[in-house]
């Protein structure tokens, strides 16, 4: 299976950004340094525009298969450099660990830096980080963070939660 690019356009916050850039169903076994390393160019913006949605493979596929799963954690997750940040970071983390024996290093949970303690919602979290700049799309934020199941085939609420989580 060949990954697949595609574009995505924010509609979270009304303002100008520009379209995410999805390289999605990139396999596992596919995922390199030099991957990681094109994605990683330019990223420095105040918001990304780019995603990479990584298929894991499943467990007993041989050695070959997870090769990228070391790639990843040197690059991404257990690089000093990075700092992953997330809605319900401790969610991400243990599905990383328990699924994938990945680990994270550095992680930030948006809702505990970003809004109050007896309101974690991911709408909150973001108007408080915007703090009136930008309006804030409530329904639309609602419709993608309803779900806390992931669906395989339907990627653009998981990206969008990421883009925001980087963007505010």
């Amino acid at each position: 299976m060949s990954s697949k690019t595609r574009t995505i356009y924010q509609n979270l916050i009304d303002d100008e950004y520009p379209p995410i850039t999805l390289q999605d169903e990139v396999l596992e076994s596919k995922l390199t340094k030099e991957l990681l390393d094109s994605f990683f160019e330019g990223i420095l913006h105040l918001a990304t525009t780019k995603a990479i949605v990584v298929q894991f493979h499943a467990k007993d596929k041989g050695a070959n298969a997870y090769k990228g799963r070391g790639v990843l954690s040197s690059e991404v997750s257990c690089n000093s450099d990075v700092i992953l940040l997330a809605f319900s970071f401790n969610k991400l983390a243990i599905a990383l660990s328990c699924d994938q024996d990945l680990r994270v290093l550095n992680g930030i949970d948006v809702q505990s830096s970003c809004g109050s303690d007896s309101d974690r919602s991911p709408s909150t979290a973001i108007k408080y980080a915007t703090a009136g700049v930008a309006a804030v799309m409530e329904a639309n934020i609602d419709m993608i963070f309803k779900g806390e199941m992931l669906d395989p085939r339907r990627t653009t609420a998981s990206v969008l939660q990421a883009w925001v989580a980087q963007c505010i």
